[in-house]
């Protein structure tokens, strides 16, 4: 009679052949033996898994762990099985079973701890993480996962000394260098993440999401045509990658080039939540018995700045309706007088054909035709008046905003800390009026505030912000902002304001021009993140210009 042992190195030689059924025999013949079960068990489950039948093999391995609790190495090779497959659940099952017998072997505690991190527990995955780097501390990618996890908890200091020490351990791998790139970028050390992402590329030339980030750096050190190469690069690599090719479009703009920037801006419909599904798309050709659906934006600013795109769709079919968020939809049924009904977002519309706001310059090859003939948005006269009685008429009535609604990066970027606009209001004959609204507000009560008067809103209920926002800014004499809705408003009203941009602004204002309004002059900063010399040329300016408006 055949040894079970000897039964078992042959399943294991015909398996290593390819013989799949020789071995599968073998093997079955072993599990008779019941104290050779977990071996046989162990044989079928690699046949399985050659024969690319993975819940089989996994299945297989289990039972086989079962049988023989006790044995290290084949719980450790079930956990990186089920980690291979990424069965993450698994793994952190199979490993965490091992207890102290796991934490001697650091690729099984890599894959504990990778788990734990794909599975959102961070704070496990340190722990893991952080006892393989003790077995193996010169093992980057550990490193890099170390990072990630830190990163996760939000601990980004941590996290950075992850990913310095990764590519310090490889520094000819570009995925190291790129980490650190994106990490700095995120801390918004602008020059160290360049530094790092340079090296990225230059170690991964044709890499797609190095050169996008890259891009993403250079544009904010103003480096914007290097910005524009890079990522025009980037898009030849990789042009079905709808975030390559957006960020091109955003540069493309940001530089006056509209025909190729809203071109690529339509990319953005291809981003993870903007897909349009089930609808037809309209691509400009006449409507003649179909509704026109105009899909707004979601934000506000680009709704109201995109609005002057409604009438030449409209010169293009008989019936056409605007969607946007609900917070508009009073305002611009009295404010504005295109030919558009205004209804909310998700309104049902029956046999219509469909076409998001921000694509309506592309599709109807406006490319050049950006400006306004007018105000194409009205303020109430009555409310008007009512705010204009209670402004001080012997001084300059100065609105003033410094913050959007947005709070990331981005957003950040653009605001201005309210305390930096503080000489605004020490400025002769100048009276500010707050017009800022939610994020931001609250530093109006700080100590280093500038001394504004508050005028209230909301007082109709029928009226909402909006219509009540224009009513007011129609009653002031200028409108000092940063890049906010309320420099698309008072731009659409034809009112004079005083736009405050970084240093690299929102592609909307360009870098020379501006094509969008002519009653918004734009005060620039000279170096990146330098409000002061802002505020302090529009301080210069601003006492000027109520000495000019004011009688002697």
């Amino acid at each position: 009679m055949i040894h079970p042992a000897t039964i078992i190195d042959q399943a294991l030689d015909h398996l290593q052949d390819g013989a799949f059924e020789d071995a599968e025999a073998l093997a079955t013949r072993a599990l008779e033996q019941p104290s050779w079960r977990p071996d046989a068990l162990h044989v079928l489950s690699l046949i399985a898994h050659a024969r690319r039948i993975d819940e089989k093999a996994l299945l297989l391995l289990e039972e086989a762990v079962r049988l023989e609790p006790g044995n290290v190495e084949r719980r450790l090779e079930l956990g990186g099985f089920a980690f291979m497959l990424q069965d993450y659940q698994r793994c952190v099952s199979h490993l965490e079973q091992l207890g102290a017998a796991a934490q001697a072997h650091p690729e099984a505690m890599g894959w504990l701890g990778r788990s734990h991190l794909l599975l959102g527990q961070a704070a496990a995955a340190v722990d893991a993480l952080e006892q393989a780097i003790g077995n193996d501390p010169t093992n980057p990618l550990l490193w890099r996962d170390l990072a990630v996890a830190y990163g996760a908890l939000g601990q980004q200091e941590a996290a950075l000394l992850g990913y310095q020490r990764a590519v310090e351990l490889a520094p000819r791998a570009a995925e190291h260098h790129y980490n650190l790139g994106v990490a700095l970028l995120g801390m918004q050390d602008i020059p160290a993440a360049a530094t790092a992402l340079e090296q990225a590329v230059e170690l991964a030339p044709e890499w797609p999401a190095a050169m996008l980030q890259l891009g993403i750096v250079w544009k904010r050190q103003g480096r914007v045509r290097e910005a524009l190469q890079v990522q025009r690069k980037a898009y030849g690599c990789a042009p079905s990658d709808p975030e390559v090719e957006f960020a091109l479009a955003q540069t493309e703009l940001l530089l006056g080039d509209y025909a190729h920037g809203f071109a690529h801006f339509e990319a953005r419909l291809r981003l993870p939540g903007r897909t349009l599904r089930g609808v037809s798309i309209w691509t400009g050709e006449p409507i003649v018995d179909r509704e026109l659906v105009v899909l707004g934006a979601p934000g506000v600013a680009e709704t109201l700045q995109f609005l002057r795109f409604i009438e030449p769709a409209a010169r293009r079919c008989r019936r056409l309706t605007l969607q946007c968020r609900k917070d508009l939809v009073p305002f611009l049924r009295r404010a504005y007088r295109g030919p558009a009904r205004v209804v909310p977002h998700g309104s049902q519309e029956r046999d219509a054909v469909v076409v998001p706001l921000l694509s309506l310059p592309h599709v109807l090859g406006m490319h050049h035709e950006l400006g306004m003939d007018g105000p194409y948005l009205f303020a109430e006269a009555t409310l008007r008046a009512s705010y204009a009685q209670r402004l001080p008429s012997d001084q300059l009535a100065v609105g003033l905003a410094w913050q959007g609604e947005t709070a990331d990066d981005v957003g950040r970027e653009h605001a201005i800390p309210v305390y930096r606009l503080r000489s605004l209001g020490t400025l002769k004959n100048v009276q500010l009026i707050n017009l800022q609204r939610g994020p931001g507000e609250e530093q109006r009560h700080t100590p280093a505030a500038p001394a504004l008067l508050d005028l209230g809103q909301d007082r109709d209920p029928e009226a909402g912000l909006w219509l009540e926002t224009a009513a007011l800014l129609a009653a002031l004499d200028l409108v000092i902002t940063s890049d906010t809705a309320i420099a698309h408003l008072a731009g659409a009203l034809g009112l004079p304001t005083w736009l405050l941009v970084p240093f690299v602004p929102n592609f909307r204002w360009g870098l020379a021009g501006n094509p969008w309004y002519p009653s918004v002059r734009l005060f620039r900063q000279t170096i990146a993140g330098d409000w002061d010399g802002v505020v302090a040329r529009v301080a210069a300016e601003l006492a000027g210009y109520a000495e000019q408006r004011l009688p002697r």
